[in-house]
């Protein structure tokens, strides 16, 4: 029996090189929900996420690449809704 912590005989692990500049992808998005609601916004459903930190409001974003060289790759982004700071 082997130890949880022995890889000597782990696969060969994936390339984790960055997905090219200006390369078109096909993503499937999904908004990881944040709880925070603000019905005078129209954000209701708890699809929002607020930070402690600054206060901003925004929706979290994961995509998932469908098909071609980049298939299965995951990548995340911000969609910002509000700002303490401002509109810009």
């Amino acid at each position: 029996m082997s130890n949880w912590n022995d890889f000597n005989d782990a696969e060969q692990q994936q390339s984790f090189d960055l997905i090219p500049r200006n390369t078109a992808a096909k993503l499937r998005m999904s908004i990881k929900p944040g709880g925070f609601d603000d019905p005078s916004q129209g954000w209701t459903g708890g699809w929002a996420s607020q930070s402690f930190e600054t206060g901003a409001v925004y929706l979290a974003c994961e995509g998932v690449v469908l098909e071609g060289p980049f298939a299965k790759r995951k990548i995340w982004w911000n969609v910002g809704l509000h700002s303490p700071k401002g509109p810009t």
